[in-house]
């Protein structure tokens, strides 16, 4: 914003957000963006999974 006030051009592009949910004993997260996302985005990524150590 400040940039822009003082007669720039500076636009926001967004953020990355993170949510975590607990629900019934079960922890949920994520931070940034999900699979498909970065997919959609042209990123070459890579997925884990891991079990619970119940």
């Amino acid at each position: 914003m400040g940039d822009n006030v003082t007669g720039g051009s500076s636009t926001f592009k967004g953020v990355l957000g993170t949510g975590v949910l607990h629900c019934m004993g079960v922890n949920v997260a994520r931070t940034g963006l999900g699979e498909k996302q970065a997919l959609d985005l042209g990123y070459d990524i890579e997925s884990a999974w891991y079990p619970p150590l119940i």
